[in-house]
């Protein structure tokens, strides 16, 4: 069988650093340092758990779960991610965790490299994990722009597939990274935009790293969008990745309230 060999979550974006340059140099050693831990595990492949922000996916056409299909991926070039090289992608394990999902009820979403360009969402977590592109990656995107969104249940039952899959399906020896990404709380375009909670924000990694985010999975989709915003509802992508390892603990390694980004920014390593 396959092995899961790391996972982890974290934010995906980056800013201006005008009045933040220390906060803003914790957040990107921190993206180095999961860099620097995913290609020291030497993967086969890395799972990109994102959301696509209406750039790829519009309105006209959201899909609750999708996974793009491609042995190439072209960045979509916002938050000046370049758009000038290729990614490698992983077609057979996209094609197999679609037939493989199907049998276990899920209807996901194929993705053609044709019609899907990976934005900042899955781009900037992969250019510090594999800047030359030389990892394949196989993003997976969760809806939470467009209602009916997944529940958080619907997302931590997508990550069991996936490990199965990965554990049951997969070549033995291939080793798989899974990297959740987004969040953490922030409220955009609505009522509170610019909102952050810090203290949802701590206990939400704490849960992580206490290897207790099957309690996240339990919540309501209403109940995070009360505590952590619109955007705080990214925090399903990394319900993804907790549940394919779902016996183990993590360790925090930041967090940094963003108020002039409107978001707060956080990453955790789960111990295998």
């Amino acid at each position: 069988m396959a092995n899961i060999v790391g996972a982890f979550g974290q934010g995906h974006i980056l800013f201006d650093d005008h009045d933040v340059e220390v906060q803003t140099e914790t957040i990107i050693n921190a993206f180095k340092n999961i860099g620097e831990k995913i290609r020291a595990l030497q993967p086969d492949l890395m799972v990109v758990v994102s959301d696509d922000h209406m750039l790829s996916i519009g309105a006209a056409q959201q899909a609750p779960l999708a996974v793009a299909v491609a042995d190439n991926h072209r960045p979509m070039g916002d938050m000046d991610v370049p758009t000038d090289k290729l990614f490698r992608g992983h077609r057979a394990f996209a094609e197999g965790f679609l037939v493989h999902a199907a049998d276990d009820g899920f209807d996901l979403v194929k993705l053609e490299a044709e019609g899907y360009r990976p934005d900042h969402g899955v781009m900037l977590p992969t250019l510090f994990a594999t800047p030359a592109g030389k990892i394949p990656i196989v993003p997976v995107l969760v809806n939470i722009n467009m209602t009916p969104t997944p529940s958080p249940k619907r997302c931590w039952d997508l990550g069991t597939s996936l490990k199965r899959y990965i554990e049951q399906v997969r070549p033995a020896d291939e080793r798989v990274v899974i990297v959740g990404t987004g969040g953490l709380s922030h409220w955009l375009r609505i009522e509170g935009d610019g909102n952050i909670n810090e203290e949802w924000d701590r206990q939400t990694l704490a849960t992580f790293a206490e290897g207790r985010a099957a309690e996240i999975a339990s919540l309501k989709n209403d109940d995070i969008l009360r505590a952590a915003g619109n955007g705080g509802t990214e925090i399903k992508n990394w319900l993804v990745m907790a549940a394919t390892v779902p016996q183990a603990k993590g360790r925090i390694l930041f967090y940094e309230p963003m108020y002039s980004w409107k978001t707060g920014m956080g990453a955790v390593e789960m111990l295998l």
